[in-house]
């Protein structure tokens, strides 16, 4: 019986951790995906093999390489924070494969970190999908509502790819239509692009000016603040 091994890439090139990389070298094949984040560059000196979102929610493919091989299954951000990679380690572990988890740095802990904002803070994250023909889903809105005075990391779609203005706008039409006063032109916001690289960009401002704000490259986060510490409401101040 061979092994599989979830390897948490980070956020951005440069962020697989020693153990890592270690734990993908002993490996006799490699796999990846990206379908929940940008593809970045991973150095290896081993052949990766990329896998698209079906190969991962079908698992035939990864477990019938596990249970001859010790394989690697390389993920952006933390190799558990997807329900998918779940499902595809319970399934592993159902056939008598050994499974090990090495954790990377999320998206989830990032961003907080990047604000200055206290982590054990933060309620529900929400994600917010395209709106499509006969597809305009409103629960996030109503999420960030029930947050209260938590905080509420806003996670954007990647296909294709959201902008926090894209995000806003959104979130500010449904305000339009539901008058709750959760998501309004005055409500204080957060914006993170491409949190982890060089060239990482922070914006706390009113909804409204953060609208008009061009924000670069994805990805794209936002986080609605709810009652802040003054420490917090300090650094916020830096980024406005």
């Amino acid at each position: 019986m061979g092994e599989l091994v979830f390897i948490g890439l980070g956020i951005d090139e440069g962020y697989i951790t020693l153990k890592g990389i270690e734990e993908a070298k002993k490996c006799d094949r490699v796999f990846a995906e990206f379908y929940t984040s940008k593809k970045f560059d991973v150095n290896l000196d081993k052949e990766i093999e990329i896998l698209c979102r079906e190969d991962i929610e079908n698992e035939e493919k990864i477990i019938e390489a596990a249970k001859k091989e010790r394989v690697a299954l390389l993920v952006a951000g933390d190799p558990m924070a997807a329900t998918t990679h779940l499902q595809l380690r319970l399934e592993a572990m159902k056939k008598g494969i050994e499974v090990k988890v090495i954790c990377g740095v999320s998206i989830f802990s990032a961003v907080p970190s990047l604000l200055g904002l206290e982590h054990y803070k933060f309620g529900r994250t929400v994600s917010i999908p395209w709106p499509r023909e006969n597809f305009f889903p409103k629960s996030y809105y109503f999420e960030i509502g029930e947050n209260g005075s938590l905080h509420t990391l806003v996670l954007l779609d990647t296909e294709p790819p959201m902008t926090a203005n894209d995000a806003i706008k959104i979130l500010l039409s449904i305000e339009k239509e539901e008058r709750k006063g959760i998501f309004t032109e005055e409500r204080l916001i957060c914006a993170v692009a491409r949190a982890g690289s060089d060239d990482c960009f922070i914006k706390c401002g009113r909804a409204k000016e953060l609208e008009a704000i061009d924000f670069g490259k994805t990805p794209h986060a936002l986080v609605v603040p709810g009652k802040l510490h003054f420490m917090e409401e300090e650094i916020l101040n830096f980024f406005r």
